[in-house]
C-alpha cells in the first residue's frame, strides 16, 4: 500500500475516534452532571404542568441519556477545534514514521475524569435560594436565574425588616428586568388585563407612553405566569425606578396586580412567550431545523396561560433560612434563660429548621406533588370529582369487604340484636384501618383520577343525554348513585355478618 493512502486512512481513522471519544466524554459529562443533582434532591421538577411546558419549549429526555447521533451532531459545534488538534497530532506520527504508544497525551489534557461531586457553592446557594419553585429554577436561563435569585433575597430582606424598604447595591431595576428577558426570552403582542380590564393593551390606543407601559408590564406578567413566580416576587421585578409619565402608567397595572394578585390577570390568548433557541437546555432542539410553533395549538396556549395563572397563585412564598451564626446566637440567647418562667421554658421548645435545609426535602417534595395533583384534580371540574369518587368508591368497597375477614371475631351475645351490635363495631374497626389506607394511597388515587377524568366527562354527558338532563343534574346523579351504592355495599356486609352469626347462635 502506498504511503500516501496509509496516511490518509490513518488521519481519517483519527479524526473518527476523536469524534466518537469527543462524544462519549459529552454524554458521560452530562449523564454525571444530572445523577449527581438528581442524588443531591436538585433536580425538583416535580411540577407535572412546568414539565408539559419545558417539553414542548424545548426540553428533551435524550439530554439526560447516551445518544450516538448527538455525539457526531455536538461535534461540529463544540469538539470540532479539539478533533482537528487530535487529527494533526496524528498525521505528524504518520509523517514522522512514528506510531503513537497510547492514547494517554490524548486523556491528559482532557477533563473527562472530572468529578462533579464538588459542586461550586455559590452554584448551591443559587439552588437553595430558588427552591420555593415547581422546578426549583433548574430550567430557567443563566442570567434569568440570577435575576430571580436577587429578586428573591430583595424580598426576604425587605420581609426580615417588617416590610421596610431598605435600598442596596444588588437590587433589581425594571430597566434590567427587561433587558435580561429580552435578551433570553421572545414575547409576541397578545391581548392582557390586570385587575379591570380596560387596563389591558388597548390597540386602538394611539397614545405611544400607554403601549409601551402595556408592553413592559405584559412581558413581566408573562415571564412571571410562564414561571410560576408568586405575587410578592412579581412585584419585586417592577423595580423602584422612576420612569416620568411611562412609570406612572405602569404604576397602574403594578397597583391593581397587587390589589388583585394572579385572580386579576388574564391572558385571553396564551402568555405569548417562549425561550429563545440558543437557551434552550437540550441541543437537539436548540439546533433543530424546524420551526418550534408548528405544534403549538392556540386552544393549547390558553389553556397553559389558564394553568399558569393558577399554578402562579397557588406558589408558596420563598423563606429565609437561619445562617449558622444566627442559629448559634438564638440558641445561646435560649439556653441562658432561667427555666423558671414559663415562657421561657416554652421557647425552649422552639427548633429552627431552617437551619437543615435538607432536612424535609423528602416532604416538601411529597406535598409539592400532592398540591400539583389536586390543582388538576381542580382544574378537571365535575369530571375530576366523579373519577375521584369512583375510586374513592372502589376503594372502601374492596378495602372494607378484603380487611372484614382479617379482624378477629369476639363472642357474640345471643339473639339478633347482639350480633347486630357486634358487626357494627367491627365496621367501625375496619372503617378506621381502610381509613388510615386510604391516607397512604391519596396521592396514588388523585394522580390516577388525573388521568380517569376524561372518562368521568365521557360518564357525564352520556348521562345527560340518556336522562336529557343538564349538568348539574347528571353530576348529582353520579354523585348519588357512588354514595348509595357504598353505603349499600357496608350495609349488606354488616347485615349479613349479623345473620350468619345469629343464625350460629341459635343452632348452638
Amino acid at each position: 500500500m502506498p504511503i500516501r493512502h496509509a496516511m490518509t486512512i490513518y488521519i481519517s481513522s483519527a479524526i473518527i475516534i476523536a469524534s466518537v471519544v469527543d462524544g462519549f466524554q459529552l454524554q458521560s459529562r452530562t449523564f454525571l452532571k444530572a445523577t449527581s443533582i438528581r442524588n443531591e434532591s436538585k433536580l425538583r421538577m416535580v411540577n407535572d404542568n412546568s414539565l408539559a411546558l419545558q417539553y414542548r419549549e424545548g426540553y428533551d429526555e435524550d439530554y439526560y441519556t447516551f445518544d450516538p447521533k448527538l455525539s457526531f451532531r455536538t461535534l461540529f459545534h463544540d469538539y470540532a477545534p479539539r478533533a482537528s488538534i487530535i487529527a494533526r497530532t496524528y498525521a505528524s506520527y504518520a509523517i514522522n514514521a512514528r506510531r503513537p504508544s497510547s492514547l494517554g497525551g490524548f486523556f491528559s489534557g482532557v477533563d473527562f475524569f472530572d468529578s462533579y461531586d464538588e459542586e461550586d457553592q455559590e452554584e448551591k446557594d443559587l439552588i437553595d435560594c430558588l427552591s420555593y419553585l415547581p422546578s426549583g429554577g433548574l430550567n430557567l436561563p443563566p442570567k434569568s436565574r440570577d435575576l430571580l435569585a436577587r429578586a428573591t433575597m430583595q424580598y426576604l430582606r425587605k420581609s426580615t425588616n417588617n416590610g421596610q424598604s431598605s435600598s442596596a447595591d444588588g437590587d433589581v431595576k425594571l430597566s434590567e428586568v427587561l433587558s435580561i428577558i429580552d435578551e433570553e426570552f421572545k414575547f409576541y403582542n397578545v391581548p392582557f388585563s390586570v385587575g379591570d380590564p380596560s387596563h389591558g393593551a388597548d390597540r386602538k390606543s394611539k397614545d405611544k407612553d400607554d403601549l409601551k407601559a402595556a408592553e413592559i408590564s405584559r412581558k413581566i406578567f408573562a415571564f412571571s405566569a410562564f414561571y410560576r413566580l408568586p405575587r410578592e416576587i412579581t412585584t419585586v421585578l417592577f423595580g423602584e425606578e422612576e420612569y416620568g409619565l411611562r412609570m406612572q402608567r405602569v404604576a397602574k397595572y403594578y397597583n391593581d396586580f397587587v390589589r388583585w394578585g394572579w385572580k386579576g390577570v388574564l391572558f385571553p390568548k396564551g402568555l405569548g412567550v417562549r425561550i429563545r433557541r440558543k437557551y434552550l437546555e437540550s441541543k437537539r432542539a436548540r439546533y433543530s431545523i424546524l420551526p418550534r410553533l408548528l405544534k403549538r395549538d392556540r386552544n393549547e396556549a390558553i389553556q397553559e396561560a389558564e394553568l399558569a395563572i393558577k399554578d402562579s397563585s397557588s406558589t408558596d412564598l420563598p423563606v429565609r433560612r437561619m445562617s449558622r451564626e444566627e442559629f448559634l446566637a438564638t440558641m445561646d440567647k435560649e439556653l441562658s434563660f432561667p427555666a423558671s418562667d414559663d415562657d421561657n421554658r416554652q421557647s425552649l421548645f422552639k427548633v429552627p429548621t431552617f437551619f437543615f435545609p435538607n432536612r424535609n426535602n423528602v416532604f416538601k417534595r411529597i406535598k409539592r406533588q400532592f398540591d400539583s395533583q389536586t390543582n388538576k384534580l381542580k382544574g378537571a371540574g365535575r369530571a375530576g370529582v366523579i373519577a375521584y369518587g369512583a375510586l374513592n368508591f372502589a376503594w372502601y368497597t374492596l378495602a372494607v369487604m378484603w380487611q372484614w375477614g382479617r379482624v378477629s371475631s369476639a363472642p357474640v351475645s345471643p339473639g339478633t340484636i347482639g350480633a347486630l351490635k357486634y358487626s357494627i363495631k367491627k365496621f367501625g374497626k375496619v372503617l378506621i384501618g381502610t381509613y388510615v389506607g386510604s391516607q397512604v394511597t391519596k396521592l396514588a388515587r388523585l394522580s390516577l383520577a388525573v388521568l380517569l377524568a376524561p372518562i368521568g366527562d365521557r360518564a357525564l354527558r352520556s348521562t345527560q343525554k340518556k336522562f336529557n338532563i343538564n349538568e348539574s343534574r347528571a353530576f348529582w346523579l353520579l354523585t348519588t348513585l357512588l354514595i348509595g351504592s357504598c353505603l349499600g355495599v357496608w350495609t349488606s356486609v354488616i347485615v349479613g355478618d349479623a345473620a350468619l352469626s345469629s343464625v350460629g347462635t341459635f343452632s348452638m
